[in-house]
C-alpha cells in the first residue's frame, strides 16, 4: 500500500477512504478500491497513472511475497473479473459500467505476470464451469434442472429424497 502511495499520490484518498473505515490499514479493499480507480484512470486517458500503479502491482507479484500476490488476485483482479461470455473484458461492464476497445488495449499493455495472473484466472473460471455442466447437465428450456445420472450417481440419497418429497429445482 505504502509503495503505490508512493509512485502515485492520487491514491491516497483511497486510502483516507479505507482508514476511515477500517481503524487499521486494510490490504485487501484498499486493492479493490484501486481497481476502480485504475480503470477509471485509463478511461479519463491517464494511462501513464494507470501503468504506475500497474508496474508496482507487478512488482509485488515478481517479488514472489505471498501476501502482495493475493493483495493482486484476489483483491485487485477477482473482483473485477467478468463471469460472462467475455472473459477477455476487464472490468466488466456491471461493476464499473464501461466496456471499450480502449480498456481491452489498456489490459494488453499491463505487465506480464499480472496478465498471466488474470490469463490463470480466466483459465480456472472456464474449468469450473465446464465441470458444473459435466456435473449438473445443461439446464431445461422452461428454466427447470434436470440432473445427470451422474449427479444421480454420486447424490444417491438426496436424489432419492427429491423424488419422494417432491422437491424440484427451478432456475
Amino acid at each position: 500500500m505504502a509503495r503505490i502511495i508512493e509512485v502515485a499520490p492520487e491514491t491516497a484518498d483511497i486510502d483516507l477512504r479505507i482508514r476511515q473505515q477500517w481503524t487499521e490499514p486494510a490490504v485487501m479493499p484498499f486493492c479493490g478500491e484501486l481497481a476502480s480507480f485504475v480503470a477509471e484512470a485509463a478511461l479519463r486517458g491517464d494511462t501513464e497513472l494507470a501503468l504506475r500503479i500497474m508496474d508496482e502491482l507487478e512488482a509485488g507479484l515478481a517479488s514472489g511475497d505471498g501476501y502482495a500476490g493475493t493483495c493482486v488476485s484476489i483483491g485487485f483482479l477477482e473482483p473485477q473479473y467478468d463471469r460472462g461470455e467475455d472473459g477477455e473484458a476487464w472490468p466488466p461492464a456491471e461493476s464499473l459500467g464501461f466496456r471499450t476497445e480502449e480498456m481491452a488495449a489498456f489490459v494488453d499493455s499491463w505487465p506480464k505476470h499480472v496478465r498471466a495472473e488474470l490469463r490463470r484466472q480466466m483459465a480456472y473460471e472456464a474449468k469450473a464451469e465446464r465441470r458444473e455442466r459435466r456435473l449438473w447437465g445443461p439446464p431445461q428450456p422452461d428454466g427447470s434442472w434436470r440432473p445427470t445420472y451422474r449427479w444421480k450417481l454420486r447424490h444417491p440419497i438426496l436424489w432419492w429424497k427429491m423424488r419422494h418429497a417432491g422437491i424440484s429445482f427451478a432456475g
